[in-house]
């Protein structure tokens, strides 16, 4: 009885805090977003972005965002005596095929990963080095905060609400104490590609809009914008992070936020576009619909 009485004292306790941080993501994922009702119409920007409200907001998102984490770790962790629950039957036929097991150089693929990641996130500097994004440098970094924060806020409420555990987890090569520990029930999706995809997409689709260009040659930046993701995901695979379609939905999520946060920005003076984002909220849950026209 008393083992019993634990165990539903901790499961409620694990309950609670998988809940409060879904209410954390949610704030994360909508405020960011609400604030263009606050956007000021400047004719002469090709975003409109009010900053002194925008820019707090994100930055506050972003100190929220933290505490998620620090939950998904406990959250996703996985004891030893688990293991024998995880068969390598169980996982799809195509991630099956592709997954990253046995001489994966795990430590190096992580490491180069990370490197990776960490540079482009910073990457979406270089444009302050163009002339027409400098002169509205303060526009410009609280529009990349906040695409960041959106991103962030899609990744965790994905991560709290899947439990797939990564692929080093079924790779019985590798000692007991690699494959249990925290962070190993959060494979869907892959966070280091979704946060590049978002910062190589976000410069892409910039660049594009302040300089109008159009065609092949937008294609191609786009192209380019693809291939630093691509590197981080292949070793995230062959780190045992993730697996195929892990990285594959981090790619699309990723890309989808870095284009669409942006083009909602769009001052529909120049752009003769519409963005246009609605939120619902009962006794039933809350949700968001977002309506994107281009003309």
């Amino acid at each position: 009885m008393i083992v019993s009485v634990f165990n539903m004292g901790t499961q409620r306790k694990a309950l609670k805090q998988v809940n409060l941080t879904r209410y954390l993501w949610l704030i994360i994922l909508f405020l960011p977003i609400i604030c263009l009702g606050q956007s000021k119409s400047d004719s002469t920007n090709v975003y409109r972005v009010n900053s002194p409200v925008e820019l707090p907001v994100s930055i506050g998102a972003f100190v929220l965002a933290k505490t998620g984490f620090n939950k998904l770790r406990t959250v996703s962790s996985l004891e030893i005596h688990e293991l024998e629950e995880y068969e390598y039957a169980q996982v799809n036929r195509l991630d099956r095929s592709l997954a990253c097991l046995g001489n994966c150089q795990l430590d190096r693929s992580q490491q180069l990963s990370d490197l990776a990641l960490n540079i482009t996130l910073v990457a979406p500097a270089a444009l302050l080095f163009d002339r027409a994004i400098r002169k509205q440098w303060l526009d410009f970094i609280t529009l990349y905060v906040e695409t960041e924060v959106i991103n962030t806020g899609m990744y965790l409420g994905s991560a709290f609400s899947v439990r797939r555990a990564r692929p080093l987890v079924y790779d019985q090569d590798l000692p007991m104490n690699l494959r249990a520990g925290n962070d190993r029930t959060n494979s869907f999706y892959s966070g280091h590609v979704g946060n590049a995809c978002t910062a190589t997409f976000f410069m892409a689709k910039v660049y594009t809009d302040y300089h109008k260009i159009k065609g092949w040659k937008r294609i191609g930046l786009f192209g380019l914008a693809s291939l630093p993701p691509a590197y981080i995901g292949y070793h995230r695979l062959k780190a045992g992070k993730h697996f195929m379609t892990d990285v594959l939905i981090g790619y699309l999520a990723g890309g989808l936020i870095g284009i669409a946060v942006p083009e909602m920005h769009r001052n529909r003076q120049k752009s003769k576009s519409l963005a246009k984002a609605n939120f619902w909220y009962g006794q039933k849950g809350a949700g968001m619909s977002l309506r994107v026209m281009l003309k």
